[in-house]
């Protein structure tokens, strides 16, 4: 239960996010991506939220985030923090 109140604030954060910062309007897909509900193995994975967006000269491109690390972001910069 505790997982899914979490993903759901974090599902909230992502909406409000991209909708605050247009980052939406460029994108085909964003979704939310369990590897275990494919391959089976329960806890031998991180879930994913995925994007597939265009990058500034109009390509396609898919990014990915882990959700079971800790991210900031930093002027700008998302990267891995410890606290």
């Amino acid at each position: 239960m505790e997982l899914i109140a979490n993903l759901i604030i974090i599902l909230i954060a992502i909406r409000q996010a991209l909708a605050a910062g247009g980052f939406n309007d460029s994108c085909s897909e964003v979704r939310y991506w369990d590897p275990d509900s494919i391959y089976g193995r329960k806890n031998q994975a991180s879930p994913y939220i995925v994007a597939r967006c265009m990058d500034p000269s109009k390509k396609e491109r898919c990014s990915w985030l882990p959700l079971t690390v800790c991210f900031s972001n930093d002027d700008g910069v998302f990267g891995y923090r410890k606290n």
